[in-house]
């Protein structure tokens, strides 16, 4: 039986590398792919990897932290080359929060389900295909 795989895998590269938005709670992320494309991801995971602290967390055998060693390599690779604005990110105070990496890691260590939601949408081949569009209204974290 004849597939089209184009249409299953054909990636937009400028989704890839521009980025799309990604909702999680009425929050938008911009997010280029954490992976597939976009050589600043491989690039920034090496070196968050290289780095003597993350190093150091991705070797040890505690695992009752939420936020794992390998946790903390991927959320530097994704500060430095995936996530590159986000808009509608209200602070602890319920102001409107700036985006800056040190914000991004602040977030992301502060609430593991927001991180764990995001991660998973920036590797979802389906958000950056070619001519895929997410259903109105649908958001990750709502049910």
């Amino acid at each position: 039986m004849a597939a089209n795989l184009f249409r299953k895998y054909e990636v937009d590269g400028k989704k890839e590398t521009e980025g799309v938005e990604i909702t999680i709670d009425g929050c938008v992320f911009i997010c280029r792919r954490a992976g597939g494309g976009n050589r600043r991801y491989r690039a920034a995971i090496g070196l968050a990897a290289a780095d003597p602290a993350l190093k150091a967390r991705l070797d040890s055998k505690d695992t009752v932290e939420q936020i794992t060693g390998e946790d903390e390599v991927t959320m530097a690779a994704f500060a430095e080359s995936v996530v590159i604005g986000w808009r509608d990110v209200l602070g602890r105070d319920d102001q409107p929060l700036e985006f800056t990496k040190e914000n991004f890691l602040d977030l992301m260590r502060s609430c593991p389900d927001v991180w764990l939601n995001l991660r998973m949408a920036a590797r979802d081949l389906d958000n950056f295909r070619v001519g895929q569009a997410v259903a109105a209204g649908e958001e990750l974290g709502k049910s």
